[in-house]
């Protein structure tokens, strides 16, 4: 039996490649490059899809990535091999995010198995949700799975913290809403128009939104709800604040990570 990868076969590399690009990224930019090796992978960082408005400092941008490779990482390891990940491992080529080394055969593990088994089906959801709490048990398994590599998730509840959260947001909501740049940015990357293409953008079926929204994208005549309203909607929501030792590169790509293994999971 193989116990060492030397050559990827062209349904190997269309598995682990069909499964990054359905990663989520900011505004479907998709800021990433695969470059497949004799026994790895790289995930390089597109620096030139730049959002300068949304994301000046590219906090966004390397949080894709990380959501990218965590679906690298799942695809990998549905093939049947164990990986090892390196980030910003090469100093002459900053712009390589993660190196992931291809060890040996190992069967995926279940959790693994069913987070890249929920990658095609995940989706944005902009409409309403659902009237109903999520329970105890699915709430500590979501907090559980991000807790790694440094990453940590805070339950937001109570009364105080929902209020903050909430002016926050409302506060970001007019900052943005008010932003020309911002808009020009939005409008270039989220035109639906037959025939437009930006370089990607959202696609049609993902523009549609409440006119109340309660999260989502923010367009000029978005209507901003008061603090005070959107708090008690926070409340009745299950909301998780992830959390990073520090605010450098590394720590942006983890939270990726993080935010993709949960979205998953709540597929799943």
């Amino acid at each position: 039996m193989t116990t060492t990868l030397t050559q990827w076969t062209r349904g190997e590399v269309a598995t682990v490649a069909n499964a990054v690009q359905r990663a989520p990224s900011v505004h479907n930019t998709q800021p990433w490059m695969l470059e497949f090796g004799s026994n790895s992978v790289s995930l390089f960082e597109r620096w030139e899809l730049s959002l300068p408005w949304q994301d000046a400092t590219g906090r966004d941008r390397l949080i894709s990535c990380g959501a990218a490779l965590t679906n690298l990482l799942l695809a990998v390891r549905a093939l049947g091999w164990d990986t090892r990940a390196e980030l910003f491992g090469d100093r002459d080529r900053p712009d390589e995010v993660a190196r992931v080394a291809i060890t040996t055969r190992r069967a995926a593990s279940p959790v693994d198995s069913a987070l890249y088994a929920a990658i095609p089906h995940r989706r944005s959801h902009r409409a309403p949700f659902a009237d109903r709490m999520v329970g105890e048990g699915v709430r500590r398994e979501l907090i559980a799975i991000a807790g790694t590599d440094g990453v940590a998730a805070h339950p937001v509840h109570g009364l105080e913290e929902n209020a903050a959260l909430a002016t926050l947001l409302e506060h970001a909501g007019r900052v943005l809403r008010a932003d020309r740049g911002y808009q020009r940015e939005l409008v270039t990357w989220t035109n639906a128009q037959r025939g437009y293409q930006a370089g990607g953008g959202l696609p049609r079926p993902r523009l549609t939104y409440d006119t109340r929204p309660w999260a989502g994208l923010v367009r000029t005549s978005t209507a901003l709800p008061h603090p005070s309203v959107l708090a008690d909607r926070l409340g009745r929501e299950c909301l998780l604040l992830l959390y990073t030792p520090d605010d450098g590169p590394v720590d942006h790509v983890r939270a990726g990570q993080a935010v993709q293994r949960i979205w998953l999971a709540v597929t799943h």
